[in-house]
């Protein structure tokens, strides 16, 4: 934990850990102090742990005046000015890979509709059961109202994830957290059907790559139809080309749901789109759910 009072507790992490191998990640904490307690019993001799490894994460004014970066574009709009229920769906999810890095999440329902936490995100974000451990989530991380700039009380859940199903030309990560979403979390409804062109899409993502809690980094909605049903970038193939006509998607927005406009479905995951990010005729590339 943290040094401040309020700070989250990670653990008790007994035994070789909650993998079983003797190797994880704790999560992250804020401040410059990180306190670790270690209980043994007396009559062990043995070495408890090591710490080999630590990550830090630089304060957000330092790393804005370092950055290349602009901040979020100001087409971007307020999921807040929204009703959508799969507003609670979304988590903006950090996880480390040799580094700190930022991606968007959406929780899945199943068929038995058991709120079995699955999460979906992008391979490119997520590729090996050595970076699931490490995914933390951040829900909730929207505006107390529309447009407000304020952000609501988010919560924090604790790292961990297993990979369940990953694939680079599809470029999709299907993960099963180890930790229960808070209450309030929505379970966002899916279809594997391919869509057509002229399909009504909206997508729900955190925008903006700098590390929580970055207030301009909250949930943002775009909104605009598939345009191509074959679109390649990067290592994505045979994925949706979107064209926006309200919004636009940024780096932190990889890995984030498109959304058909009758039904809400999930249909995509959001794999590239302009760089640098633009409001000039924005488009998007987006995984195919009904390839995954």
């Amino acid at each position: 934990y943290g040094a401040a009072t309020d700070s989250i507790v990670f653990g008790p992490f007994t035994g070789k850990g909650p993998w079983g191998s003797g190797e994880f990640w704790s999560g992250t904490v804020d401040g410059d102090t990180a306190v670790i307690e270690f209980h043994k019993n007396t009559d062990e001799n043995e070495q408890g742990f090591e710490i080999f490894e630590i990550s830090h994460i630089l304060a957000e004014l330092d790393w804005r005046l370092s950055s290349p970066e602009p901040d979020v574009l100001n087409c971007e709009n307020d999921a807040s000015c929204y009703n959508d229920p799969e507003k609670n769906a979304v988590a903006r999810i950090l996880f480390n890979n040799n580094g700190e890095y930022l991606c968007t999440g959406t929780l899945l329902n199943d068929l038995a509709q058991d709120e079995t936490p699955y999460l979906l995100t992008a391979n490119h974000c997520v590729n090996s059961q050595a970076v699931a451990q490490t995914v933390e989530a951040y829900w909730f991380y929207q505006t107390t109202s529309c447009n407000s700039g304020v952000l609501r009380n988010w919560v924090h859940s604790p790292p961990g994830a297993n990979l369940l199903a990953t694939q680079g030309s599809n470029d999709f990560a299907f993960l099963r957290l180890q930790t229960n979403p808070p209450g309030g979390t929505f379970f966002s409804g899916w279809t594997s059907v391919a869509q057509l062109p002229g399909t009504s899409v909206f997508g729900l993502h955190h925008p903006d790559g700098y590390i929580p809690p970055s207030v301009n980094s909250y949930l943002r909605r775009s909104s605009g139809s598939i345009m191509n049903t074959n679109f390649s970038c990067l290592g994505l193939a045979n994925g949706y080309e979107v064209g926006w006509t309200s919004g636009s998607t940024e780096p932190g927005s990889s890995g984030s749901g498109l959304f058909t406009s009758n039904g809400h479905y999930i249909v995509g995951v959001l794999s590239c789109g302009p760089a640098p990010p633009t409001c000039n005729n924005p488009g998007a590339g987006y995984s195919k759910f009904a390839n995954f």
